[in-house]
């Protein structure tokens, strides 16, 4: 076992990596340290053509992943994931209140209905609550990265299917799914592709350039992919809206990172 990180924390053995849980129930996974090519490269590549026997997507991603100066890679050192979306349950355990608009009496459905701001509070009062200051917002390239556990990214929800759940039409909404609901990624991390947007840290750059991650904030912090109350074009790791930091909206929220340095 290795050394309690801080108070309240203790740690486990996972199939995936090392972990740990906190005081309040928010569990963590280990992300390793590794290099990755971000925003949309292959976006442009067409779809395989089934009546020839090349297969033209391939081929053409392949072409990208040769190509390096096609690519942005971003080298990100190791750090500890969420497993899930902040549950309505650890919310009301920090701030003691309950924004979110989707009330079933579950305490394992996603908090939503958040701001950046109030993100940024409940990190502020957890590491409080905790003695740490490592808890934060997941950059946008941390998000990414884990979103497809450090494979190439995927487009559309084609590949993905079973991970990309409550696509719902805007004209009947339901309520979102308690986290964890459907099957974790390769990391073990559950609903990057599904349930509710997620706030992350950097303010927001009109480019897939990544290199910008650690800028300062400003008023228009990004809200990354999801596939809940969208269209399903929209379910990829580098879908992406802004939105100004005391914007509170329904299908909004989000997870936490801890930084291990």
């Amino acid at each position: 076992m290795k050394k309690i990180l801080f108070s309240g924390c203790v740690l486990v053995s996972m199939l995936f990596g090392d972990s740990f849980t906190n005081s309040i129930g928010m569990t963590f996974i280990e992300i390793p340290e590794g290099e990755f090519s971000t925003g949309n490269q292959a976006a442009t590549c067409p779809k395989d053509n089934p009546y020839t026997e090349v297969n033209e997507q391939q081929v053409c991603l392949d072409a990208i992943k040769k190509d390096q100066k096609a690519k942005n890679v971003v080298h990100l050192k190791s750090f500890y994931m969420q497993t899930t979306e902040v549950t309505q349950k650890q919310w009301y355990e920090i701030m003691g209140t309950n924004p979110s608009k989707f009330k079933t009496g579950n305490p394992s459905m996603p908090v939503e209905q958040i701001s950046f701001n109030e993100a940024r509070k409940f990190i502020k009062l957890l590491n409080e609550k905790e003695n740490t200051t490592k808890y934060d917002l997941p950059t946008e390239a941390q998000w990414e990265y884990v979103s497809c556990a450090g494979k190439s990214i995927e487009y559309s929800c084609e590949e993905d299917s079973d991970r990309c759940v409550n696509i719902l039409n805007l004209k009947n909404i339901n309520p979102t799914s308690p986290v964890a609901s459907g099957i974790p990624n390769d990391w073990g991390i559950y609903d990057m592709r599904g349930n509710v947007w997620e706030w992350t840290k950097d303010c927001y750059i009109p480019t897939t350039s990544m290199k910008k991650s650690d800028a300062s904030l400003s008023d228009e912090p990004k809200c990354t992919t999801c596939c809940w109350v969208n269209l399903s074009d929209e379910c990829n790791a580098i879908f992406r809206f802004n939105y100004s930091s005391n914007y509170r909206y329904f299908p909004v929220g989000f997870r936490v990172v801890v930084t291990k340095n």
